[in-house]
């Protein structure tokens, strides 16, 4: 076996599908396995009976793609895919699979914008502390984005230069398996005045503003 070959990561939440590939060319391979956790489960000269898997998983002789699904958290692991092309040893391409369970990685559901206006200063501006938050906070990464500035991170405190002056904010918040965003437009020195309601997906970029209501 040729090792140092290419490291993928795939993940996927538990009841998901997924197709694991080696991303290798199947052009002139005459030889193609792929082994779990140093157990054979598939192989293209011959049948592999009793592995882990079950009728779970299934080969495809021409892509040399595997599809596994009803995902269990006992899934995650390493695949390891070894080939010969024109009787020549590849290089073992090695695909991480992350199962996480619904109780790790709750979908992102809702994203809530808080806006405080601080008093105008000498120059007549004022500040705006901007907070982004969702119920599930598990290895979640948020992006602020304002005008044409992006931030990373869940809180932002921007200045608004000009009495009256509006500016939009837009966060978005995503973990492994979804994402959300969320809006406000704020008037300095007025109060919240937009925002953006959670939407099944699909549609979740449609935005409000009290009771008016248009998609991007």
């Amino acid at each position: 076996m040729v090792t140092g070959g290419p490291f993928l990561t795939i993940y996927k939440k538990v009841g998901d599908s997924v197709e694991i590939s080696s991303e290798l060319p199947t052009e002139g391979v005459n030889k193609a396995r792929w082994i779990y956790e140093n157990q054979d489960v598939a192989d293209r000269r011959r049948n592999i009976p009793n592995h882990k898997f079950g009728n779970r998983l299934n080969f495809n002789t021409s892509t040399l793609s595997l599809t596994l699904t009803k995902l269990t958290l006992q899934d995650s692991g390493n695949f390891s895919f070894i080939s010969q092309q024109n009787n020549k040893q590849r290089k073992t391409v090695v695909v991480t699979l992350q199962v996480y369970g619904k109780h790790f990685f709750l979908p992102i559901t809702k994203v809530s914008l808080h806006e405080i206006n601080k008093p105008f200063d000498s120059n007549q501006s004022c500040t705006v502390l901007v907070n982004c938050s969702l119920k599930s906070t598990n290895n979640v990464h948020y992006k602020l984005i304002v005008g044409n500035q992006t931030y990373d991170g869940s809180s932002l405190q921007h200045n608004i230069r000009k009495q009256g002056e509006v500016q939009n904010f837009t966060c978005t918040a995503s973990n492994y398996v979804s994402n959300r965003t969320g809006s406000i437009t704020v008037t300095c020195p007025d109060h919240l005045t937009g925002g953006t309601e959670p939407q099944p997906p699909g549609q979740e970029h449609q935005t409000w503003a009290h009771q008016a209501r248009q998609p991007r």
